[in-house]
């Protein structure tokens, strides 16, 4: 992650995605990589997609309003085509990226609707030459994710036993036996949510 940040801070614009189930890490990973390019001077915003009912392109009006400090370019009503306003968010963003490489974390895409993912699309499309890093989070689940060249895919798998271990003993605060730690790492598959839950249970 360090490197696709270096590499979007100097105008080697990079787009990431971050597979995996509930629970396996993905929100506290992009937080890292928001503490990481905070500290290289990035700007950050999140749009947070949601299993709730949202409006139309609610994420990127999240990440627009923290970047742009205004939302408008969203109105469908101000362009003719949605081509056109998908042109004119990249421009914004690119402005945006002459006096500030920025990181947009682009959370839960497989709850996002239709307009924001073809936005994410086409903004994945053109990252190059930019300040710019596009992040996103999504469940192993279908979803129409940015297929552009040089997207990096990022699966995120369960902890092995040794970490496993580690986090149970980290919980509990005592010595776990073997037996117990491999019972923990059965039921939850190394799933970092789920095994710090049931060693607290």
């Amino acid at each position: 992650m360090a490197g696709l940040i270096g590499d979007a801070g100097v105008g080697r614009g990079r787009v990431a995605v971050m597979l995996g189930e509930p629970g396996i890490g993905k929100t506290r990973l992009a937080e890292a990589a928001e503490t990481m390019a905070r500290h290289s001077g990035f700007d950050v915003a999140w749009g947070r997609c949601s299993s709730a009912d949202m409006p139309s392109y609610w994420p990127w009006r999240q990440a627009l309003t923290k970047l742009l400090g205004e939302t408008d370019l969203l109105d469908l009503g101000r362009f003719a085509s949605q081509p056109e306003l998908f042109a004119a968010v990249a421009e914004a963003i690119e402005a945006r990226t002459r006096a500030h490489a920025v990181l947009v974390i682009f959370e839960d895409a497989h709850w996002a609707d239709p307009g924001s993912l073809a936005l994410l699309e086409f903004l994945a499309g053109v990252v190059a030459g930019q300040r710019l890093m596009l992040l996103i989070t999504a469940r192993d689940e279908a979803v129409s994710l940015p297929t552009s060249a040089g997207v990096r895919r990022l699966p995120l798998p369960g902890l092995d036993r040794r970490a496993t271990a580690a986090l149970v003993q980290h919980i509990v605060g005592v010595e776990a036996s073997l037996d117990y730690i491999a019972d923990v790492y059965w039921r939850t598959g190394g799933n970092p949510f789920f095994t710090a839950e049931v060693a607290r249970l």
